[in-house]
């Protein structure tokens, strides 16, 4: 039977604090203006800096740097009709990396004038800067360069997405797993050598390293050998907190499945006796949420020497 295969996404938002320093660089790229960091012997850096990467030594102030500057080197972007380049801006003494616009391939060479084009619509980020383009003769630096501008004294915080796309081949073994789920089955192998249980099912033991027995179906009874209660919200989260994870190990299984339980987390505990909890048997499919949560069971609590060695 072919092995599944489906498209994934990883969709995590998180919240960066840029503290003064570079907190204050985003605040002046939301005004239109760009400023570096001065370093203890006279250099000036941009992205700035709270040290210098030389020696790291502390900065000795900020200073408004400008919008034009010279062209190092690049990588063209056929795809996009673009260049990433390296932009040392004027006065400064490291390099911008930011996207070039305006110019095509054959245009550009190294130490080609370039200027900010800041965008329309700005929000605190790097990308406020739209692009640079080729610089006019007659397009000079400003007049205020060099100003001491003071650091930010409240954090700033840069709310940063982050998604990956991708496709996952699951593998025979998975595969027969995840179809045994859409049967309402759980199914685990042995290793012939150990004879240890795995679930979820595997390839080979991951002790011995040596191919596994065919899947067999397992107990849906098990006991929690350790948990974690959820307190914080995140995005995506599909329970209200708190609610607890743990690592089952079914009867008759020497690994553990994480999973949700049911019920008061104050009352969840190492030892106590679950059950799996199943959807409607319509939902069914190939995935562990055919499984709602596990609950317990009211059995006595397995002693913790039954447990100690699979935590």
């Amino acid at each position: 039977m072919k092995p599944l295969s489906a498209p994934y996404q990883i969709d995590y938002h998180y919240k960066r604090s840029l503290g003064p320093v570079l907190g204050r660089f985003m605040a002046e790229l939301e005004q239109g203006q760009i400023i570096g960091s001065r370093c203890q012997d006279g250099r000036v850096l941009v992205p700035p800096s709270e040290f210098d990467p030389r020696d790291g030594s502390e900065s000795s102030g900020l200073v408004r740097v400008a919008a034009t500057g010279r062209l190092e080197t690049w990588s063209w972007q056929p795809q996009g009709d673009f260049a990433f380049g390296l932009i040392r801006l004027d006065g400064t003494d490291s390099a911008l990396l930011h996207r070039i616009q305006g110019a095509q391939a054959s245009e550009l060479h190294q130490g080609m004038g370039l200027i900010a084009v800041f965008a329309d619509e700005r929000r605190g980020q790097i990308d406020d800067i739209d692009h640079f383009r080729p610089a006019g003769t007659d397009e000079i630096t400003a007049t205020d360069l060099g100003e001491p501008v003071p650091p930010l004294t409240e954090d700033r915080v840069l709310k940063i997405p982050l998604v990956l796309d991708y496709q996952i081949r699951a593998g025979a073994t998975t595969s027969d797993f995840l179809r045994g789920m859409a049967r309402g089955e759980i199914l685990g192998n042995r290793c012939p050598q150990c004879h240890k249980v795995q679930v979820p099912a595997r390839p080979a033991c991951t002790t011995c390293s040596v191919l596994c027995e065919s899947p067999q179906i397992l107990d849906e009874t098990g006991t929690i050998t350790t948990f974690s209660i959820i307190r914080i919200e995140f995005p995506g989260q599909r329970l209200a907190p708190p609610y607890v994870c743990a690592w089952i190990l079914l009867d008759g299984a020497d690994t553990a499945l994480l999973h949700l339980v049911s019920g008061d987390p104050e009352n969840v505990r190492m030892g106590q006796r679950v059950r799996a909890v199943w959807k409607a048997e319509a939902d069914w499919g190939p995935t562990l949420e055919s499984i709602r949560y596990f609950e317990a069971t009211g059995e006595p609590d397995r002693p913790f020497e039954e447990i100690a060695e699979h935590l």
